[in-house]
């Protein structure tokens, strides 16, 4: 993988995460037991993303 590539992959990651800690928290002040959920599971995912991303740059920088 060329470094370009871990770059642009990364960025679309980082906001996943940022845009799900902003859709947990808007959930919370609107109370919404639906949105605090989905909040969650949007958090999963972007959290799963970025781990998914440093285990690659791992294995780049091992070979």
């Amino acid at each position: 993988m060329k470094k370009r590539n871990r770059i642009s992959w990364l960025v679309p990651a980082m906001l996943s995460f940022a845009t799900s800690i902003i859709a947990f928290i808007s959930a919370n002040v609107n109370r919404s037991l639906v949105l605090i959920v989905s909040g969650l599971l949007f958090l999963a995912g972007g959290i799963r993303s970025v781990c998914r991303y440093i285990k690659e740059k791992k294995q780049q920088d091992e070979e």
